[in-house]
């Protein structure tokens, strides 16, 4: 049952990697990175489907792939928080508990980014 969970880890894995290491080396990443890890995702997704929660790993996962590679930090805070509820959800179906609480501690420091760098920043430029 969690095959595609830990499947899509290793994908994300592998994919902040590649980000990294070209954002390191001042290479662009094109548009056939993302989709190509994309259409990896959607492959193992649909090769692992069991039921509705299956999904979630592949929906969370995708649509990070393609908000890390914009630079759209809020929308990417955004997302960072998204991903872990999906998992999170996941997780607690197939009993995966240790991964249940990883993805709560993402979860909840994706809010606390959301809430310190983009409600409460923003209030603060207002009243400047």
């Amino acid at each position: 049952m969690r095959r595609f969970g830990i499947i899509s880890s290793v994908i994300g894995v592998t994919r902040s990697v590649v980000y990294y290491l070209l954002e390191k080396n001042n290479k662009k990443i094109d548009f056939f990175i993302p989709l190509a890890f994309s259409l990896i995702l959607i492959t193992f997704g649909i090769l692992t489907y069991q039921d509705i929660f299956s999904l979630l790993p592949m929906i969370g996962t995708t649509a990070y792939t393609w908000f890390l590679w914009q630079k759209n930090l809020t929308i990417f805070r955004l997302t960072a928080a998204i991903e872990p509820a999906m998992m999170f959800v996941y997780d607690f179906h197939v009993g995966a508990r240790v991964a249940l609480l990883a993805t709560a501690f993402e979860f909840v420091g994706a809010v606390i980014a959301i809430i310190r760098l983009d409600i409460l920043h923003k209030k603060e430029k207002v009243i400047e």
